[in-house]
């Protein structure tokens, strides 16, 4: 991200929407859902002068994002637990007989 876009979206944004703004667009661009994030602080900044931008929003779908996540990631533990219990049983009795 340039240093032109990050004060451009501290100018027109303010300084606190423009770390939340920030910090949204690297969470996404972690999970690899963000190409550019230079370009989308910039769309962000648009649709901020627009009066479109609704962080308030982004902040909720993320947080959706977040516990959807963490139930699949408990779900598939859960599904992994159950497995390695099964498989210790079948090497259990295996190894009695």
């Amino acid at each position: 991200m340039s240093k032109h876009a990050w004060g451009q979206a501290c100018v027109i944004l303010g300084q606190q929407p423009a770390v939340v703004a920030l910090a949204c667009i690297a969470a996404r661009h972690g999970r690899g859902l963000v190409q550019s994030p230079g370009g989308l602080l910039r769309r962000m900044v648009e649709l901020h002068e627009a009066g479109t931008l609704r962080l308030d929003r982004t902040l909720f779908g993320l947080a959706d994002e977040l516990t959807q996540s963490r139930a699949i990631q408990a779900a598939s533990g859960a599904t992994a637990s159950n497995q390695l219990l099964t498989n210790a049983s079948t090497v259990n009795g295996l190894e009695s007989k």
